[in-house]
């Protein structure tokens, strides 16, 4: 287990309440691209940190513990923590690799069971449907795809339409009936966005992407190129399609980022990570 950690100041003043956030994330994968767990923290934390930079009213101290579950690290004591996150891994959610069992019944014993504030990202997204198996489950897709894609999202999100960066071979084919579908437009990947409820609260305690927000963070796309050499050297994209969807996520980047920081300010708002501009001075 590591740490990184980040200060922001607000940039309407500088004694503006200090919004202390700790998190863990449970690194899923020890390999680039979407390794080593210290790139992973780094991508969330610098996409915190671009979200935190949205907000006049506050400052932020945001902390990330790493623990790597691949090796069976966890929280001793998860309640240390204001939330939870679960990335991207080459591994997949319905493998019995003993680490991935171990995973889907920590996720039932301590985020589900204790409705824990959870941002769960690609194979997070997919683990989290499949450890409700079988109500919940993930797939293997026909065709992996990668890039940039539209998703049409539930009002949920303060937006109905907006791109975002791609890189899968699995999905979440069912979603577990305490989960809602908060996003889709694609009729191979039926759940681009879920929401997970309990029983204590109207707001979901778990929101998942099958897209990968914290790419956009990169002003090289190195890591989103990284998962693209991946798939093309594995056969999965054509070196056409490749090209292609480089060509077009380079084109695009900065309007995929300005709509993907507001979008994951409305998550992490809800997950109650930042506060709502209205909780301010």
């Amino acid at each position: 287990m590591f740490e990184l950690q980040q200060q922001i100041l607000s940039s309407k003043d500088d004694k503006a309440p200090v919004v202390h956030l700790r998190l863990a994330l449970l690194a899923c994968e020890n390999h680039p691209p979407y390794g080593p767990p210290r790139h992973t923290a780094q991508l969330f934390l610098e996409l915190l940190h671009q979200v935190a930079l949205l907000d006049d009213f506050n400052s932020y101290h945001i902390l990330i513990h790493v623990y790597n579950v691949i090796a069976e690290e966890y929280p001793t004591d998860w309640r240390e923590y204001q939330g939870f996150i679960l990335p991207g891994s080459f591994a997949a959610a319905y493998d019995s690799d003993p680490w991935i069992l171990t995973l889907r019944k920590q996720l039932q014993t301590h985020i589900v069971a204790n409705e824990r504030p959870t941002l769960a990202i690609c194979f997070g997204h997919q683990i989290m449907a499949h450890s409700f198996f079988p109500d919940g489950q993930a797939a293997k897709m026909s065709q992996a795809r990668a890039g940039r894609y539209e998703v049409v999202s539930d009002s949920y999100l303060g937006t109905t339409c907006f791109s975002q960066f791609f890189s899968h071979g699995d999905y979440v084919e069912k979603l577990p009936n305490t989960a809602t579908t908060w996003g889709n437009s694609d009729p191979d990947v039926p759940v681009q966005i879920a929401a997970y409820y309990g029983s204590s609260s109207s707001q979901p305690y778990c929101i998942s992407f099958q897209a990968h927000p914290e790419y956009a963070t990169e002003d090289s796309l190195g890591t989103l190129r990284g998962c693209m050499d991946a798939m093309k050297e594995r056969n999965a994209l054509t070196t056409g399609k490749y090209e292609q969807q480089m060509q077009d996520a380079d084109t695009t980047h900065g309007a995929v980022k300005a709509s993907n920081l507001q979008v994951m300010r409305r998550v992490v708002q809800t997950l109650g990570w930042f506060p709502t501009q209205e909780a301010g001075p």
